[in-house]
């Protein structure tokens, strides 16, 4: 996942160059897991004898630290979960913290307490989403307590100038410097599907069309990984590994594709990543969609159910491909005037004691026509042919409704 011979950016130099009690702010795909990994190495390449500890908040995140570390030779570099961490106590030398902003004030204050020669915290106030974890105190505010130094990484290294457009189009606060990968430089997609299994099919499809690599499949919720890994294979996509819960069958291989839950992926980067089920309805903070796109350093898809997810409304096609934003319900309201007020006249000749077949008969309008009329415009405007049958038909049944 992350290279063997990476070259330290100069800003992510200086930070190997300061010692701990340092906290290093970043945006996503700034280095900062990649920063973690070279500060171990480098502080075990002048003391050998130091027990240097690297604490996460996501599994997930540990387990692909924990391969880097091997692979540099640096298996003796601990990478504990910090709830393992505070079963397992003991006094250690170093304490590097990735994904700073996951933890409270207190978390870090008790992990400071433990490490005899400073800590190390990187981290993003942008990924900060754990709300329940925070005691009021957000990661902007940190510092104001613990009085460390500080470094900002400004450069982004992970993704390509189309995906930080993008990003910026989504997220206007967030702020670094045009990034570095030039290559692979191809605008995010954004997909409408009617139904699930319409989804499967088209992720399917999608995945068929870009670059291989590793590819990460983000869900909001745990029991969503397995029932769309199921719709999934049924649609004749392989998946090579998955999280569900505390079950962690995740690949770390070169081309692994693997589903999991936003919070899983924090810290993680993959070449591509696909980001299902965007539903309309979603209140969730901007935060944890935010960490979502940004893992990708090659190639991001979303796909959302029958209407714009309410924290995607981009009308600029420079920056994604796909459909512009349409405010469907608006939309609908205007291609069902002609409709309703068809209903609306027949209802008063009902009201006025006349049978529906002699009201309808009244009508200026042919029903049939104006049923194929709007059936067409609702399918022009975005709906699938059984949705716009649907809203034609619901409407329909308010012919006599109130008698």
């Amino acid at each position: 996942m992350f290279p063997l011979n990476i070259k330290p950016t100069l800003t992510q130099s200086k930070v190997l160059e300061t010692g701990p009690n340092l906290i290093v702010y970043g945006p996503a795909g700034s280095g900062k897991t990649m920063l973690t990994i070279l500060l171990a190495e480098k502080l075990k390449t002048n003391n050998p004898s130091l027990k240097i500890e690297i604490i996460v908040f996501t599994k997930s995140l540990g387990k692909f630290i924990r391969k880097s570390l091997a692979d540099r030779g640096l298996a003796d570099v601990d990478v504990r979960h910090y709830i393992n961490v505070k079963i397992n106590y003991e006094i250690i030398d170093i304490t590097i913290i990735d994904e700073g902003q996951d933890f409270g004030l207190s978390q870090i204050k008790w992990m400071i307490n433990r490490s005899k020669n400073g800590i190390y915290l990187l981290g993003d106030t942008n990924q900060d989403v754990y709300e329940f974890n925070k005691n009021d105190i957000r990661f902007s505010e940190v510092n104001q307590h613990l009085k460390f130094n500080e470094i900002y990484l400004d450069e982004v290294l992970r993704f390509s100038s189309s995906i930080d457009a993008f990003i910026k189009s989504l997220f206007p606060n967030i702020r670094n410097k045009l990034p570095r990968n030039i290559l692979n430089n191809i605008k995010p997609s954004l997909i409408r599907c009617s139904s699930r299994h319409d989804q499967a099919s088209k992720i399917n499809k999608y995945f068929n069309t870009i670059e291989k690599g590793t590819t990460a499949i983000m869900v909001l919720f745990n029991e969503e990984v397995l029932k769309l890994k199921e719709e999934l294979i049924s649609s004749g996509f392989k998946i090579d590994g998955y999280k569900f819960t505390t079950e962690d069958q995740l690949s770390t291989g070169d081309y692994a594709t693997n589903i999991l839950t936003y919070h899983s992926a924090k810290g993680l980067e993959f070449d591509n990543i696909i980001l299902p089920n965007l539903e309309q309805g979603s209140s969730f903070h901007n935060n944890i969609y935010y960490v979502g796109i940004s893992r990708a350093k090659k190639n991001v898809g979303l796909f959302y159910l029958d209407q714009f997810p309410v924290w995607i409304k981009l009308n600029d096609p420079s920056v994604f491909e796909g459909e512009l934003y349409r405010d469907i319900e608006s939309l609908k309201k205007d291609v069902l005037l002609h409709l309703n007020l068809y209903v609306s006249m027949v209802n008063v000749w009902i009201e006025h004691g006349f049978s529906i077949e002699y009201a309808k008969k009244q009508q200026s309008d042919n029903e049939k026509e104006i049923i194929t009329e709007t059936t067409r415009d609702l399918i022009d405007i975005g709906l699938s042919e059984k949705e716009a049958v649907s809203v034609v038909n619901s409407v329909l049944l308010q012919i006599g409704s109130k008698v």
